[in-house]
């Protein structure tokens, strides 16, 4: 058996510790990316049990998935914006929330909540920096405009820091020109509904700017993107067990390219786990600036230096990662470890990563 194990009791002092950290500011969990790999109804509910019940999502399936599987009555908001028809039309089925990004948006919006004769509750998406939708902080006159429409009901506002998690100065600046657009609507006598700009990040950095609500996804899993030390446990291991165990000799090679070559005869132990199921991947560089690419050769020389390689546990002792980490396989070295068909592999896997493992909840780590 292979599976993505999830610790019931480390997501739910971490869901505990958000909720405290919050205090009376709603919270919405956003469970886009299937859970963030957590699996999107097991998550749903873990937080629903700890007093979360606002989710942020990105697929018009998500809200589906989540209104059939028993979220009736639950807040979910669309986090991407959409002027697709049938997208449209399948949001207002399900009474999700959707996000207005520009005018012609508002607009698409309002012919397929007028057709299917319904209001479409709504929050406005601001962008401040990210770059992928939204109005510009400015365009108050615009924003407007979406008020005026008869079956759109405009119950929130929002942006998205893009550098939170590194950039104060950057943070601070787009946070100023969030406030200051919904200042002027207010100003024109506009309720903007809930605000809302904290990413998981901001969450902890910056706790001033919580406004009414704050959006929290990774850090549910206890996984953030800069140091710090806040109480939470980082979650999921993939659990996998020797399948294979066989011994070779001295200057045999091991995996693709022949990237590894045995010094001494070797015991090796074979799990049917590779970075198709997320092992050894990451995203790959999409920049390619002259400074991140010598920061990027730099950090290859750094793992040289430091002889970095990927390991294993088996049967709860280090095993290194002989050669490539297959597709779907993974050789490891047991020479020293005493073990046999069955035994236990634990791998850590990102759980953004994960795909392919069944996912399973389970209350004690092992």
């Amino acid at each position: 058996m292979k599976a993505y194990v999830v610790d019931q009791k480390g997501l739910s002092e971490n869901i505990r510790i958000i909720r405290e950290k919050a205090g009376n500011v709603p919270v919405y969990g956003i469970i886009k990316g299937n859970g963030y790999g957590l699996g999107l109804l097991p998550l749903a509910e873990a937080l629903r049990d700890g007093g979360i019940d606002r989710y942020g999502v990105t697929e018009a399936s998500d809200v589906r998935a989540l209104r059939e599987g028993g979220f009736q009555k639950e807040e979910i908001l669309m986090l991407r914006a959409t002027s697709l028809p049938e997208e449209l039309s399948e949001l207002l089925e399900l009474g999700a929330v959707g996000t207005v990004a520009s005018l012609d948006n508002a607009m698409a919006m309002e012919a397929a909540a007028a057709a299917a004769g319904k209001e479409f509750p709504c929050h406005i998406k601001i962008d401040t920096g990210m770059g992928r939708y939204g109005f510009f902080p400015g365009d108050t006159d615009t924003i407007a405009q979406v008020f005026q429409l008869p079956h759109l009901n405009v119950t929130g506002i929002y942006t998205h820091f893009h550098s939170a998690f590194c950039n104060e100065k950057e943070t601070r600046s787009q946070y100023a020109a969030f406030k200051s657009c919904c200042d002027a609507l207010a100003e024109l006598g506009l309720d903007v509904g809930i605000r809302h700009c904290c990413n998981s990040s901001a969450f902890f950095k910056y706790p001033e700017m919580y406004m009414d609500a704050v959006r929290v996804g990774s850090a549910l899993l206890g996984r953030l993107s800069f140091p710090g030390d806040f109480g939470l446990q980082r979650l999921g291991w993939c659990q996998a067990q020797v399948e294979i165990l066989r011994d070779i000799p001295a200057g045999h090679t091991v995996g693709y390219g022949s990237a590894w070559r045995a010094k001494r005869p070797t015991r090796i132990a074979v799990c049917s786990v590779g970075y198709y199921n997320g092992f050894g991947a990451e995203k790959g560089a999409d920049i390619f600036r002259f400074r991140d690419c010598v920061r990027g050769g730099l950090s290859y020389v750094k793992a040289f230096l430091k002889r970095k390689a990927y390991y294993v546990s088996v049967n709860g002792k280090r095993a290194r990662v002989l050669g490539h980490i297959g597709m779907v396989q993974t050789i490891c070295d047991v020479t020293d470890i005493p073990c046999e068909i069955g035994d236990p592999i634990r791998i850590e896997i990102n759980p953004l990563l994960q795909k392919g493992l069944e996912i399973v909840y389970q209350h004690e780590e092992t």
